[in-house]
């Protein structure tokens, strides 16, 4: 694994490439403070202690910077202290939940800042979705070892159990969520190079994509199946057709057979088990209505408060999209920062296209599939994960286009 991270590394350096993003795509947050402080630090020391600030070189520090940390702050600010009077009394957030998702964004952001290789960028992101496909394994596997089907809303929280208390368990949506990350991913690394593409590419790729297809069938969750063997590999396709990498193309159509596969074969099964995710009307789907209703409510009085709705679905803590619980959590100002902060990222995006096909296009297959999780999910007071890969390929798009700026 060594060779692949980086040749000239020393050992400190991959052991910190490979557990950073692994953690942070796994979900364990509590001991991550300690741990991005103590990899910042021996960042520090081997830019031989002179500040960060003054060694723009090696951590890529530009002003240009300045605009997407400023856009970064604008959204934590609103998203923290201007709630009042939209935050809801009945889900409160303690104060350490928001000073803790600041610290691990800003800590990450600053490592990544230190990378001088695109070989670095892309196995950060590719460990980040290995650590969120084995936490979503990991919990299927609690799950059907503890719990009987169907599992749909009670998944086990391998994070909070433990032998001699009752166990406590998470929403099976999110779960399906996290498990789009690898697959898509794994297909957008075919929009790489072969020398580019990470450590253990081909084996993790299609062993990691056929056990989230198999997790995926257990919880019967239809967003997988959109996001992982629709919307991701038709995405891909069109961008190698862009790159006109017609050999690669051929990958692309077994992800899509997946789909009317799993169909017919639904069909031939007693009691059509998966009915969940392979019918049904998605525009009367719960989604799509409380969507409606966000909508209505912002476009007629975007300043006055909005709780869970229409009233069928009023019970529900969250809209279950980011722009409508930021707006219900924070208030307007709030919705208006992260539609600033994403609308930057996929501007960046677009401009690194432009300047470095390859990991342009790379970078989006992932960011398009992410931005739509994270309108389909509690983002990011349930998953964090999504939240913070769409922030960290900003970050490395600002970081590519400052060393495209510089050669």
């Amino acid at each position: 694994m060594t060779s692949h991270l980086n040749k000239n590394s020393s050992p400190i350096r991959w052991i910190f490439a490979f557990i950073l993003p692994f953690a942070l795509g796994f979900g364990i947050y509590f001991w991550m403070i300690p741990l991005l402080l103590l990899a910042l630090a021996w960042q520090y020391v081997m830019n031989h202690g002179a500040p960060f600030f003054h060694v723009s070189k090696r951590i890529g520090f530009e002003t240009q910077f300045l605009v997407f940390f400023l856009l970064l702050g604008l959204f934590f600010g609103c998203y923290r202290w201007f709630y009042v009077p939209y935050h809801p009394q009945i889900y409160s957030l303690p104060a350490r939940y928001f000073t803790i998702l600041l610290v691990i964004t800003l800590g990450a952001s600053l490592w990544i800042l230190g990378f001088t290789e695109n070989r670095q960028y892309i196995e950060f992101i590719w460990f980040f979705c290995l650590g969120a496909l084995l936490f979503s394994l990991f919990t299927v596997g609690a799950s059907l070892a503890l719990e009987s089907p169907p599992y749909y809303g009670r998944l086990v929280n391998i994070i909070s159990l433990k032998i001699f208390s009752a166990r406590t368990f998470i929403n099976s949506p999110g779960i399906a969520n996290l498990l789009c990350f690898f697959p898509t991913v794994f297909m957008a690394g075919l929009l790489l190079k072969p020398v580019q593409r990470p450590w253990g590419f081909w084996v993790l790729g299609i062993s990691g994509f056929a056990l989230s297809l198999g997790a995926a069938i257990v919880i019967n969750q239809r967003s997988y199946f959109v996001v992982s063997l629709l919307i991701a590999p038709l995405l891909v396709g069109v961008f190698l057709v862009i790159e006109r990498a017609w050999r690669t193309l051929a990958c692309i159509a077994i992800p899509l057979a997946c789909y009317p596969a799993l169909w017919l074969t639904n069909s031939l099964l007693p009691n059509s088990p998966w009915t969940r995710f392979l019918n049904g009307d998605l525009m009367h789907d719960a989604r799509f209505q409380m969507l409606s209703y966000w909508l209505t409510h912002l476009i007629e009085a975007p300043f006055t408060r909005i709780e869970v709705g229409p009233p069928q679905w009023q019970d529900l803590q969250w809209f279950h999209n980011f722009f409508a619980d930021v707006h219900r959590f924070s208030g307007f100002w709030g919705l208006a920062a992260a539609i600033l902060l994403l609308g930057f990222i996929f501007y960046k995006l677009m401009l690194l296209i432009r300047a470095n096909q390859s990991m342009g296009l790379f970078l989006m297959a992932i960011a398009i599939p992410i931005f739509l999780i994270m309108n389909t999910s509690v983002v990011p007071e349930g998953e964090r994960q999504p939240f913070f890969l769409l922030i960290f390929i900003g970050v490395i798009c600002e970081k590519l286009l400052a060393t495209q700026k510089r050669i």
